[in-house]
């Protein structure tokens, strides 16, 4: 009896490791097809954010845990928002007069863990840039959420999560009839 005590505690306690990065990969909804070209922009992409991690953990008494992107951020919501743009007719070129800034603003996971439930907040908001034909707009973009649930969280759901809202505000990015008009002029 005592073996099986000893086997399950172990077992548990393997369960509950945490990984050392969050591992973040946008969900897109980006079509096959693409759009006739449109015109050429040049990108950059800056994290203004005071912390470098994407996932927050806090465990009661505990020290907190923080794990960063397994990529930088920047680098990260800078491919997948050129290819969301590709694929409305957007070129990325050094020599276009047409430029888009996304600065990033927030971007955490936040979860309080205790032994029997968990709670989870997710907030990203990316501030939006583009200057053409003298003419500057900015748009903020934001999203959020909120989870729950009994005992420990699994950092696999949170990563899936948190890349299908990053995904879902890039292709609103992307797709917004605003951005689009000042990239044509």
């Amino acid at each position: 009896m005592r073996f099986i005590l000893i086997l399950t505690t172990l077992l548990l306690s393997a369960c509950s490791q945490t990984p050392n990065s969050f591992i973040v990969s946008p969900d897109q909804l980006v079509t096959t097809e693409r759009q006739a070209y449109q015109g050429g922009y040049n990108l950059s992409v800056v994290d203004s954010r005071s912390y470098r991690h994407v996932l927050q953990i806090n465990n009661g008494d505990e020290k907190q845990q923080l794990l960063s992107a397994n990529k930088p951020s920047d680098s990260l919501i800078a491919s997948s928002l050129e290819k969301a743009l590709f694929h409305q007719g957007f070129s990325q070129s050094a020599t276009d007069n047409h430029s888009v800034k996304v600065s990033i603003e927030q971007m955490l996971v936040k979860l309080d863990q205790t032994n029997f439930k968990f709670e989870t907040q997710t907030k990203i908001k990316l501030k939006i840039e583009v200057n053409a034909a003298n003419k500057t707009l900015t748009k903020t973009f934001n999203t959020k959420a909120a989870t729950h649930g009994p005992l420990q969280a699994d950092i696999a759901v949170l990563e899936s999560e948190f890349n299908q809202l990053l995904g879902k505000l890039l292709d609103d990015i992307a797709n917004d009839e605003q951005i689009q008009q000042y990239l044509t002029l």
